[in-house]
């Protein structure tokens, strides 16, 4: 499976529409997306006697949830990501991983990986939609990059368990993490880590697929939509 295959986030996508054209109802908000993803070239779409253009919504869309994710600054949303991070490498290694501990490394994960795909969404309604007046597409493939590496940091130095001691090893990786990430903390947010750097760590998302240029954003649109629609038809006829 592919990364956003479960779509586990979907709704996501389905309450951004739902916010940035309030007075449609639920379902026919839904309908508004799933044409605006499958149209082809010229394709008007005719609902509650109003019309849309499948670009315009989609750009729409795209910069609802690009805010949701944006509602404080970029560069304060890193750092606060950082801060979370570095605490959550310290209580996971200090000898004994509590239900509290585990329970606050599970929820940051959620969190991260909720953000990831945000933005990720994001980029991809706003490269269909042939936005030309959004925030720096660099901006955000970085900010997921970010994302990633720091859910690989901690899923690869915090164990996946509770009411469980840690010993002498690991709490020896972690201090070496958690003293990178208290140093970009204090460096902020227009420094990165180096490739190496990366590598070493091996969070390195420099080579991701969907984030190259050349990845087609309409394609994913359409392969995650056609998997939501799935999913509801099948739960529908086990009602």
């Amino acid at each position: 499976m592919n990364r956003y295959d479960d779509c586990k986030y979907f709704n996501i996508i389905y309450n951004a529409v739902q916010k940035t054209y309030p007075f449609l109802e639920d379902k026919i908000s839904h309908i508004l997306l799933i044409e605006s993803i499958f149209a082809y070239d010229n394709y008007v779409i005719n609902l509650e006697q109003k019309t849309y253009i499948p670009q315009e919504v989609l750009q729409c869309v795209g910069k609802t949830l690009l805010h949701e994710c944006y509602k404080d600054s970029p560069k304060d949303i890193y750092e606060t990501i950082i801060q979370e991070a570095s605490s959550i490498i310290k209580n996971m290694n200090d000898g004994y991983i509590s239900s509290s501990d585990y329970k606050e490394r599970c929820d940051f994960i959620t969190q991260i990986e909720r953000t990831e795909f945000t933005l990720f969404s994001a980029l991809s309604l706003l490269k269909t939609s042939n936005n030309l007046s959004s925030p720096d597409y660099d901006e955000i493939t970085l900010n997921i990059r970010r994302l990633r590496g720091i859910n690989d940091l901690i899923k690869n130095f915090t164990r996946n368990s509770e009411n469980v001691k840690t010993d002498k090893t690991e709490y020896e990786a972690a201090k070496a993490v958690y003293k990178l990430l208290k140093s970009l903390q204090s460096l902020g947010y227009d420094y990165s880590l180096s490739m190496q750097e990366r590598t070493n760590l091996n969070i390195d998302h420099k080579n991701d697929l969907d984030l190259n240029i050349n990845y087609s954003y309409k394609k994913w649109l359409t392969k995650i939509m056609l998997f939501q629609l799935r999913m509801e038809i099948l739960n529908c006829n086990t009602d």
